[in-house]
């Protein structure tokens, strides 16, 4: 089975970095990184950059620049450009859209690293004006969503009751952590 094709678990990630209220919003993200056969350096790398773009809100537009979305897709020269506000502000079009130019992207599929898979995805995927600054200020955004770089790509599962995941989503004294069997009982996966 090839890299790309192969079946990777939704990565553990601090929530405690998330801008308030967008836990759902970050998991689907992950979730779908996961699901395209996406690794944790690029669902990292894919939160940060939704984090940076909008804020993980899917109703952002910026008039300016033409760009809606999660992923802020310019309607005007990017890849928002077949598409309507409405139909980019539905955050599972809007992943959907920016997965499959990432799918495209060959280095992003093969990054090892958080450090690679930020790079690629701004230089190629998102392409701002400047690349360089953008790329130092997303990766900071990626390090801060790691929970503990050990923990990366970690398999281990368990499945918890709607009980503690409640309890564990109200916990609001210690920073909060999502493991990848919280992400998917939030999202009703499994």
């Amino acid at each position: 089975m090839t890299k790309s094709a192969a079946a990777f678990e939704s990565v553990d990630f601090n929530a405690a970095a998330l801008p308030p209220g967008r836990d759902a919003i970050a998991c689907m993200i992950v979730k779908t990184f996961a699901d395209g056969g996406f690794g944790a350096p690029q669902q990292l790398a894919g939160l940060a950059n939704a984090i940076a773009e909008s804020g993980l809100n899917p109703d952002a537009v910026s008039e300016v620049e033409q760009a809606v979305g999660l992923f802020q897709l310019n309607r005007g020269h990017g890849l928002g450009g077949t598409h309507s506000i409405a139909e980019l502000k539905d955050p599972a079009l809007n992943i959907k859209i920016i997965l499959s130019e990432a799918a495209k992207v060959g280095a992003f599929r093969d990054a090892t690293s958080l450090e690679d898979a930020v790079s690629t995805f701004v230089r190629f995927i998102i392409r701002p004006a400047n690349p360089a600054a953008e790329i130092a200020r997303r990766l900071k955004i990626a390090e801060q969503l790691q929970p503990d770089r050990g923990l990366i790509g970690s398999t281990a599962r368990t499945t918890p009751s709607m009980a503690e995941v409640v309890a564990y989503r109200g916990e609001a004294a210690a920073p909060r952590l999502l493991p990848h069997h919280l992400v998917n009982r939030i999202l009703d996966i499994r």
